[in-house]
């Protein structure tokens, strides 16, 4: 049977409207981010998927953000230690007055 529209022949050829992550994938471990400063983020439902987390600021300025996690308890972002990537299966970001926490999507095809 003829083929029609956008499918093909094969599995390697992909419809022309493709970027390059959908036709080969994303070569990183981790896809997106998220900034959270002073609002509430949840990380369920379409932000499912975020497994960890950087923090940014400086010796005067305090991180007021507190890490909730998936299975329960919480981390204030003051504890962690600062330009690092910690893991962790985040459900929740609540913010505070100062400091950044970004949440990192992870690539679910990589471990």
């Amino acid at each position: 049977m003829p083929l029609t529209g956008e499918q093909s022949e094969s599995i390697n050829v992909h419809p022309a409207a493709y970027t390059q992550f959908q036709k080969f994938g994303h070569p990183g471990k981790y896809t997106g981010v998220k900034k959270v400063t002073t609002t509430q983020v949840d990380f369920t439902g379409s932000n499912y998927g975020y497994g960890a987390v950087v923090t940014s600021g400086s010796a005067e300025t305090v991180i007021l953000q507190t890490i909730h996690l998936t299975e329960g308890g919480s981390i204030p972002a003051a504890a962690l230690k600062l330009y690092h990537i910690h893991e962790m299966s985040v459900k929740k970001v609540t913010g505070g007055a100062t400091g950044n926490v970004f949440v990192l999507k992870r690539n679910p095809k990589l471990n």
